[in-house]
């Protein structure tokens, strides 16, 4: 017979493991949906930056989603430690020799994807000045 506080443990681990898969669901998710944004955008600017030289003005969106999305997941790549830890002290109470690897893939996926918006965000400030030409103003 299993008891009660074995049970209120599993169902906290499945809660909190439960929890970690929708977190990464969401971080996919709106991977997703910052490319397609920004593909489309920056599509739309190599099309069209011949036309109009405001054009380039379209990547401020994109910059400005890069450096807020990097900080946000930086920030809940931190975030993400300490319920980590609460599933692998629950997992050993349990038992369990192997924690969820749901909450450590989690926290890695946060910080790939915050480096790559980095690395985006510095490509689309280097396209929007790409043709800036600071020597001119200089006297």
């Amino acid at each position: 017979m299993v008891s009660d506080d074995k049970k209120m443990l599993w169902e906290r681990y499945k809660h909190d493991v439960e929890l970690h898969r929708s977190y990464l669901d969401l971080v996919i998710k709106i991977n997703a949906l910052y490319y397609a944004i920004t593909g489309a955008i920056v599509s739309f600017y190599f099309l069209h930056i011949g036309d109009d030289p405001l054009v380039k003005w379209s990547l401020l969106l994109p910059i400005l989603m890069s450096i807020f999305l990097a900080y946000f997941f930086w920030r809940s790549a931190d975030a993400s430690r300490p319920s980590q830890a609460e599933i692998e002290r629950v997992s050993e109470e349990l038992g369990f020799q192997v924690p969820s690897a749901v909450a450590a893939v989690l926290e890695l996926l946060l910080k790939i994807f915050f480096c790559l918006f980095v690395l985006v965000s510095i490509g689309l400030i280097i396209l929007l000045f790409k043709d800036f030409k600071l020597c001119g103003y200089i006297k």
